[in-house]
Parts: C-alpha cells; sequence; structure tokens
C-alpha cells in the first residue's frame, strides 16, 4: 500500500523520528493543520514549543511535556470549579 503524499505539509517522518512538522504538530494535538497555523501564536504565549531553528520542526518530546503539563492543570483546575479556559483567559485570547 503506497502512503499518501499530501506535498510539502505531508508527515513522511520515519515514526520513530524525534522531531515533527507541522502536521504532526496538529495530528498530536487533534486539530487540522489550518486550526494550527491560526492558533500557534496564542500557544507559544502559554509555552508551547516552538521549532528548533536549527532542524526546522518541532521536539516531539517537548510537545508531549507540553501537552501533558496542560492535562494536569486541567486536572487540578477543574477539582477546584475552574476550567482551564477561564484560568488563561487573563493571560492571553482565548484558543479558536
Amino acid at each position: 500500500m503506497t502512503k499518501l503524499k499530501l506535498g510539502p505539509i505531508a508527515d513522511d517522518s520515519p515514526p520513530d523520528s524525534l522531531y515533527g512538522n507541522d502536521l504532526w504538530v496538529a495530528n498530536a494535538l487533534g486539530r487540522s493543520l489550518s486550526w494550527w497555523h491560526a492558533n500557534r501564536e496564542t500557544l507559544y504565549l502559554e509555552g508551547f514549543p516552538k521549532k528548533d531553528p536549527i532542524i526546522g520542526l518541532t521536539p516531539k518530546s517537548m510537545v508531549e511535556k507540553w501537552v501533558a503539563n496542560r492535562a494536569a492543570i486541567a486536572s487540578n483546575l477543574s477539582m477546584r470549579g475552574t476550567s482551564a479556559v477561564q484560568h488563561t483567559r487573563g493571560k492571553t485570547n482565548a484558543i479558536r
């Protein structure tokens, strides 16, 4: 079976690659590529890892750590009756 190629945004890196492109990042967040492009600056303000300037891709382990940290924050806030969106709204614009 041939792997579908999506052009320059295709995530054609090996599964064990330590870095991911924009499509990988969007997929890791469970979002579309267009959502990622529209919201990445807001995510960067919240500490989301940026691309490595030499490699030109985003370290997968840093994305996984950021997601785990956000999940822990959301869990702690939900125990206190505060949503993660309410918590972050004062710092940055709400993510679309």
